[in-house]
């Protein structure tokens, strides 16, 4: 009975210490298994923005929109000023004169406040014409990347120069700053912007 038992834990020790073999190699295997390499490639953001047609478009039609504002801005100054010819109607501390001034001093208060909220607008108008164009970046960055086999594509802050001179935000500037040096072969800004311009233009024709 005793050999039996021997026996059994034996046999038992050996086929524990087999499987635990087996699974250390099984998972060394998987720790060294070779990885495809990781294609990368890099664009500068802020080239991009200055040569896509869209960035055109939308200084086209914010100077537009600002265009229709300043006609309004002026047409209400020009009220402000029309009331100083109508004040001179009537004598000094009347009734009408006293309101007609009273009328034109609100008048002005609103004139400044309209003045900032169209400042407000045009800025708000700008940022969603640059909020678009960034969307559209990473989109046509998203296409490329499956047409080429590109598996991330990084922007290259390296490419925009630190400012000049003894700037005290330089450290600042650096830590903000993710890329110290990127290979000019992984570089595909000028790809990108070839078709997002050819996107648009193609827009354009519908």
């Amino acid at each position: 009975m005793v050999n039996t038992t021997r026996q059994f834990y034996i046999l038992a020790t050996a086929v524990v210490v087999s499987l635990g073999s087996l699974a250390w190699q099984s998972s060394a295997n998987r720790r060294f298994e070779p990885l495809s390499p990781t294609v990368m490639a890099f664009v500068d953001i802020q080239n991009v923005f200055n040569s896509l047609e869209q960035r055109a478009q939308m200084f086209s039609d914010a100077e537009a929109y600002a265009e229709e504002l300043q006609e309004e801005i002026v047409a209400r100054r020009h009220k402000i000023t029309d009331i100083d010819s109508e004040i001179e109607l009537y004598k000094k501390g009347s009734d009408k004169r006293k309101e007609l001034e009273q009328k034109q001093k609100l008048d002005s208060l609103a004139y400044n406040v309209f003045v900032d909220c169209c400042e407000d607008k045009l800025k708000r108008f700008e940022a969603r014409g640059i909020r678009s164009m960034y969307d559209n970046i990473r989109a046509a960055a998203e296409k490329l990347s499956k047409e080429n086999g590109w598996d991330v594509v990084f922007v290259n802050d390296a490419a925009v120069k630190l400012p000049d001179g003894d700037n005290p935000n330089i450290m600042g500037e650096i830590a903000s700053r993710r890329v110290l040096y990127a290979n000019t072969n992984f570089d595909v800004t000028d790809q990108l912007i070839e078709y997002m311009n050819g996107e648009f233009d193609e827009m354009a024709v519908r």
